[in-house]
């Protein structure tokens, strides 16, 4: 196993956790993945996500904005 095939494991189970509510544990892994692969879009998009919905706007951007510096063109993030 790779550390990006890792970092997708983690981001896969971050967002099953998330759809059922348990937003801490997805956060950590969402943050595990970033510390495997710093470079991981999908991981600040995630992070920002959270932040969003738990109303923590200056967050949410600075996630968006991390993302951003790492896929420019990314509709989602934008």
């Amino acid at each position: 196993e790779t550390p990006r095939s890792r970092a997708r494991s983690y981001l896969k189970e971050g967002a099953r956790l998330h759809r059922i509510g348990e937003y801490a544990e997805a956060e950590r892994l969402f943050r595990e993945a970033i510390a495997i692969d710093p470079r991981n879009a999908d991981g600040f998009f995630n992070l920002g996500a959270l932040a969003e919905g738990r109303g923590d706007l200056i967050s949410a951007l600075s996630q968006y904005r991390a993302g951003l510096t790492i896929q420019p063109n990314d509709a989602a993030l934008k």
